[in-house]
């Protein structure tokens, strides 16, 4: 009889485990769309800058506002443009993507890039020349 007790006290205990474990999946499964919503924001905002630089470093080489082209690629990539600078023949852009809003709001997610033309390389003669001269001095030979 005493058996027949204990099963009945315990009765409904594995009901409430399930209910505990499905509401820490459902968490763990929300916070995980959290995350992705959030890292695809980042993704798109920082492909929406680096458009949005190469963009604007055409239309200076062309003559035009590159910040007027940029904030237009932006606009067309779903963001915003929220910093535009010119420094010489380069362009630095920053946009944004608004983050879905699920309970305390979303938030913006940045993208920031620059364009313009690449660093001078230097030759392969240069590269030779200064190996060499490298050579030289840890021989203990002074060639100045």
């Amino acid at each position: 009889m005493s058996r027949s007790l204990n099963a009945e006290a315990e009765r409904g205990a594995v009901t409430l485990l399930v209910v505990m474990m499905s509401a820490v999946l459902t968490l763990c499964g929300v916070a995980g769309a959290y995350v992705a919503a959030v890292t695809s924001a980042h993704r798109a905002a920082q492909s929406a800058a680096d458009l949005s630089a190469l963009a604007a470093a055409v239309a200076l080489s062309e003559g035009a506002d590159p910040c007027a082209e940029a904030a237009a690629i932006a606009v067309r990539n779903r963001a915003h443009l929220t910093a535009c600078r010119r420094k010489g023949e380069e362009v630095w852009v920053e946009v944004g993507v608004t983050i879905p809003a699920w309970g305390r709001g979303g938030g913006t997610a940045i993208g920031r890039a620059r364009a313009g033309p690449a660093e001078p390389r230097p030759s392969p003669r240069k590269k030779v020349i200064a190996a060499a001269a490298i050579a030289d001095f840890g021989a203990g030979k002074a060639w100045f």
